[in-house]
């Protein structure tokens, strides 16, 4: 378990600092603490997925812009 723990933060750190853009869903998945099939419906609706040869890329900086449109109101 601890790899893993190891493993999730070195992808945030490489995504915030920009030098991995694009994640697999399995990565996805954990680095936006959703369950994969959320992952993948997220990344569809995005339009945020990239097919390269068999393996699908997904786009953070395309899947960050379009969650950040369902922010929500404050109730104030």
């Amino acid at each position: 378990m601890k790899k893993r723990n190891k493993d999730v933060e070195k992808i945030k750190r490489l995504v915030a600092e920009g030098s991995k853009r694009w994640v697999r869903y399995d990565e996805g998945a954990v680095l936006y603490s959703v369950g994969i099939h959320t992952f993948q419906k997220l990344a569809r609706d995005a339009r945020a997925c990239y097919k390269v040869g068999g393996v699908t890329l997904i786009d953070t900086q395309k899947l960050d812009k379009f969650i950040e449109a369902f922010e929500m109101e404050d109730d104030d």
